[in-house]
């Protein structure tokens, strides 16, 4: 019995490059500055529009700017921890995972509203504002997804890919079409 990568196995490696070619090593982000500028810049983006919108939260109530707020500084402290190179494949899968939640939130109160606050599962509609915040966070993702170690890379983006599809199950079964 043969396990998964070993030498003459069937099943190759996780990660691993095409049979009878070796996995080219991925490039080095330090050495792609762009990169990293821009997961700054759209992180510090979504950030930023968090805590601009976090006064409106607060309006709602306590547990509505908490949020917002929270969102805000946990964006803004990836925009600092990516630098650090020892924590950069942490902060990258940490980065992807809580900007998807943060996404999923967002479709979720525009879909069917958000479970909890006085104006339970009611939808909210969606804005300029929202919406382009989305679509930062799902580029961040997209870039984020480059720092992951290539191992982790295909699990995440399988798990991601599983989150989406059971949302979708949820909503037509559920709560109907």
């Amino acid at each position: 019995m043969s396990t998964i990568g070993a030498p003459g196995s069937a099943w190759p490696e996780l990660g691993a490059g095409a049979p009878g070619q070796p996995d080219a090593p991925p490039a080095d982000p330090v050495e792609r500055p762009a990169l990293l500028a821009g997961i700054f810049a759209l992180t510090t983006a979504a950030g930023g529009a968090h805590l601009a919108v976090a006064g409106h939260g607060f309006e709602d109530g306590l547990l509505y700017g908490g949020f917002f707020v929270t969102v805000a500084a946990a964006q803004l402290a990836l925009a600092a921890l990516i630098m650090v190179p020892a924590l950069r494949s942490l902060v990258a899968v940490a980065g992807v995972l809580g900007n998807f939640a943060v996404v999923a939130t967002y479709v979720l109160s525009r879909t069917v509203g958000v479970p909890v606050g006085w104006h339970a599962w009611k939808p909210e509609e969606a804005g300029a504002l929202d919406l382009s915040t989305t679509v930062v966070e799902l580029a961040l993702i997209g870039c984020l997804l480059q720092l992951v170690p290539p191992r982790l890379r295909p699990w995440i983006v399988n798990f991601l890919c599983v989150c989406a599809l059971a949302a979708w199950a949820w909503r037509l079964t559920v709560l109907g079409s």
